[in-house]
């Protein structure tokens, strides 16, 4: 007796007519709005975490792109809560 499973890979990652559910929310941040990360939420070992440890102790957005943070970093973080900004400039 085999159990099958039945897989759909889409070409986008997500099912046709469903991309206006899945936008992600990028702030427009300049370099001197001060910011603030929570404690890293990655996983332990990861590439993501790494990257997360060595940016999230930033103040600025300046500070945090200079220390590795990317556009979609800051994206990701700020749609999951893990990026709180706490002053524009």
């Amino acid at each position: 007796d085999k159990k099958t499973m039945e897989v759909v890979f889409y070409p986008n990652g997500y099912p046709i007519g469903e991309r206006s559910n899945r936008k992600m929310i990028c702030p427009a941040l300049r370099d001197a709005d001060c910011i603030e990360y929570q404690p890293n939420p990655k996983n332990v070992g990861s590439h993501s975490y790494d990257l997360y440890e060595s940016y999230k102790v930033a103040k600025t957005v300046a500070e945090a792109r200079a220390l590795g943070a990317r556009g979609i970093d800051f994206a990701f973080d700020s749609n999951w809560g893990y990026l709180s900004v706490t002053r524009l400039s």
